[in-house]
C-alpha cells in the first residue's frame, strides 16, 4: 500500500513535470514552427550551399533568423547590416582550415554574403547531425526530421544519396592527419 502511493507521486510529479515544463517547450516550438513557415524574405532554405561573398569558404545553411539574432556591436564589427535574414550554417572545414588556420563548428551569416553554389557540396564532421542526405537533382543537403518540423518547406529530394561520405574526414583522400590527430589539414 505505501509503495503504491509512493508509485502515483511519482507518477503525478512526471506528470506535473509533462505539463509544466515540455507542455510550455513544445508550444514555443509550434509557435516558432508557424513564424518559419512563412519564409519571406529569407531567400534561402535549408540544406543550400553557398560560398560566402566576403572570406570564400563554402557552407551549408542548417537554420535562418528573420533578423540578426547578435547585439549591435557584433554586427558593427561585422560589417553587415542586422535587419536582414541571417543563416546558422555549417563551413567546410577544409576551406576553414585554409582560410582561418582551423576548424570552426558553425559561423552565423548575413544574406548578403550568401552565394549559392550549383551542385556543390561541403565536408563537415557534424553534416550527419542535420541532414539525412543530399540530392544531387535540386543541389541541397535534406534536412533531418527535426529541422524540417522546425523549418517547414518542401524537402522533396529527386535523387537523394547518404550524406555520411561528407562528414566522414577519413574518406576524403585530400585530407592527413595534423599534429596529435586533432586537427585535418589539406594534403598536397
Amino acid at each position: 500500500p505505501e509503495e503504491a502511493g509512493e508509485a502515483v507521486d511519482r507518477a503525478l510529479d512526471a506528470l506535473r513535470l509533462l505539463h509544466d515544463d515540455y507542455g510550455g517547450a513544445i508550444a514555443r516550438m509550434r509557435a516558432l514552427r508557424g513564424d518559419r513557415a512563412d519564409r519571406s524574405g529569407v531567400a534561402w532554405a535549408l540544406g543550400t550551399v553557398f560560398a560566402h561573398a566576403q572570406h570564400g569558404y563554402r557552407g551549408v545553411v542548417f537554420g535562418w533568423d528573420r533578423e540578426c539574432e547578435r547585439d549591435a556591436e557584433w554586427a558593427a564589427a561585422m560589417g553587415v547590416r542586422p535587419r536582414q535574414p541571417f543563416y546558422h550554417v555549417l563551413p567546410d572545414e577544409g576551406d576553414c582550415v585554409r582560410l582561418f588556420g582551423g576548424v570552426r563548428v558553425s559561423k552565423y551569416v548575413a544574406q548578403d554574403n550568401v552565394v549559392p553554389l550549383a551542385g556543390a557540396r561541403v565536408m563537415h564532421r557534424a553534416l550527419d547531425n542535420y541532414f539525412d542526405g543530399h540530392d544531387a537533382g535540386t543541389g541541397r543537403y535534406i534536412p533531418s526530421r527535426k529541422l524540417q518540423f522546425e523549418y517547414p518547406d518542401d524537402y522533396r529530394a529527386l535523387t537523394p544519396q547518404p550524406v555520411g561520405a561528407d562528414s566522414n574526414l577519413l574518406a576524403h583522400e585530400e585530407w592527413e592527419a595534423g599534429p596529435a590527430g586533432t586537427q585535418r589539414t589539406p594534403g598536397p
